[in-house]
């Protein structure tokens, strides 16, 4: 058989093991939120994007794709032996251990979990399948890679109807050094196409924020040039700008009617502005030292700010006047995030946690502590069920708000990750990093994850029988054309 017939039957099979790979990971992307139709930027018509198969072939072929290879050391091989040697642990809390363990080692964990799905306990077979596939889904679909960014990406943010993306940023961190960066353009994307459709520029140091607002007519964007400023999205140019904070802008927000907006800035102020006048209306003085983040509640009623202080302060909106706090964090809270509902509020902090508040007794409902450094970006899915992390640790996890257990833990950044936003379309969960990378990560399967995954791994659930077969092996396929050979490490995850 010459080599190209043999190239054409590789051609078949990985058709096949497409195919195979949608069935593992099931079909259900996040729940969409209700979005209107506006579509305030005309893309042009750039190439469209690769396939998935296009990016499985360019792995087989040993193309880059930007996802590095990771080396199975004997450190990590004892870790993996250990947690799965935990999976027949009699105690619930150690196998749950183990198996966040295993989800979070990811690839270099999928040979040994082939093998105890081979195991003669009927429990660890079970559950080692169950791991095996949602490690799997992780390594079958990589994510999508959007570079033009100079510096580190500090805010991505969807449009509300899910089909344009902006992001922001500047600085640059070195050896333990920063400098003021270059780059403070606003980027606009197609995430379809992955292509910038337009680039706003205007600020003269790093973009900390930008937010679209309800009609997605208008982009917000905060600045540590002290301003905070409003673009026209359907050609670029600025709205208005608003000046008064005395020193970085770290956060900016619009109501929902589109007639105000809020900031906040390191001169330790929230600051309540008029967008057709461009006046400022009055203003919220914040004792603790500077303010990192601040959210508005979606009735419009709660606003929400923290920064310098592990204390979460709340303040009724029209008013300004404290309406209580959240105290819990051990270290500064730095991001805030209302639920869709409002019925609840998450916040990340600089004592490497999460948390979720209940708002009507003001009292913590979950803690997430599976991060390994600090967490300063956070997002909700569109119906609340899940909150998207991100850490300085260079992951973005997914989380069931109501159980407050990982589901998902996204790998591929090679520093930190600054900031997440849930499509509002829930196909996609964009983040942004220190490696200057804004990336796609697709959320198929994240549904399927709460039954498949924890805590429900600690017994079958109905209608599943513990002896289900065993996954096929990811192993190189036998019948490959010399010269050629198959790691699914090149395939990213």
């Amino acid at each position: 058989m010459n080599r190209r017939l043999w190239l054409v039957c590789w051609g078949m099979l990985l058709v096949a093991l497409g195919s195979r790979a949608q069935e593992i990971e099931g079909s259900r992307p996040l729940p969409a939120a209700d979005v209107p139709s506006a579509d305030p930027v005309k893309p042009a018509d750039p190439p469209a994007e690769a396939s998935p198969l296009t990016r499985a072939i360019r792995g087989v072929m040993g193309l880059p794709q930007g996802a590095p290879k990771i080396p199975i050391t004997p450190q990590m091989k004892a870790t993996i032996d250990d947690a799965v040697h935990d999976l027949a642990s009699d105690d619930y809390h150690t196998r749950e251990a183990a198996a966040l363990r295993l989800i979070e080692i990811g690839y270099p964990a999928l040979s040994a979990l082939q093998d105890a799905a081979k195991s003669t306990d009927v429990e660890v077979r079970f559950r080692a399948a169950q791991l095996f596939s949602i490690v799997q889904s992780r390594v079958l679909f990589d994510s999508r890679v959007l570079k033009g960014h100079e510096d580190i990406v500090w805010t991505v943010a969807y449009s509300h109807n899910g089909r344009l993306l902006a992001s922001g940023g500047g600085g640059r961190h070195q050896n333990g050094q920063w400098s003021s960066g270059s780059d403070f353009a606003i980027r606009v994307w197609d995430p379809t196409t992955e292509r910038v459709v337009r680039t706003i520029e205007g600020h003269s140091a790093t973009i900390n924020r930008v937010v679209w607002s309800s009609s997605d007519n208008y982009l917000l964007s905060a600045s540590s040039d002290g301003t905070a400023r409003i673009w026209r999205t359907k050609d670029g140019s600025e709205f208005r700008i608003f000046r008064g904070h005395e020193g970085p802008v770290t956060h900016a927000l619009f109501t929902s009617d589109e007639k105000q907006i809020v900031t906040s800035g390191w001169d330790k102020t929230v600051r309540i502005w008029d967008v057709k006048s461009g006046k400022e209306l009055r203003k919220i003085n914040w004792s603790e030292g500077r303010v990192w983040g601040l959210d508005l509640s979606p009735d419009g009623s709660l606003l929400a700010v923290c920064g310098d202080n592990p204390v979460i302060r709340l303040y009724n909106f029209h008013d300004g006047k404290p309406a209580g706090e959240l105290r819990g964090h051990a270290g500064n809270a730095v991001a805030l995030t209302f639920s869709p509902d409002g019925t609840q509020l998450a916040s990340g902090g600089w004592d490497n946690s999460a948390r979720i508040w209940d708002l009507k007794e003001r009292k913590l409902l979950r803690t997430m502590t599976d991060h390994t450094a600090r967490v300063e970006g956070l997002a909700w899915s569109g119906d609340g069920k899940f909150l998207v992390t991100a850490c300085l640790d260079s992951k973005v996890r997914v989380f069931d708000a109501a159980k407050g257990v990982l589901v998902r833990a996204y790998e591929g950044h090679s520093e930190g990750v600054s900031k997440v936003a849930v499509s509002p379309l829930g196909d996609a969960i964009a983040s942004g990093g220190w490696d200057s990378e804004i990336r796609l990560w697709p959320t198929t399967g994240i549904t399927e994850g709460i039954a498949l995954g924890l805590p429900p791994l600690a017994s079958p659930p109905a209608g599943i029988s513990p002896a289900a077969p065993v996954p096929t092996t990811p192993a190189p396929f036998p019948i490959l054309p010399p010269g050629i050979r198959l790691d699914l490490r090149s395939l990213g995850r």
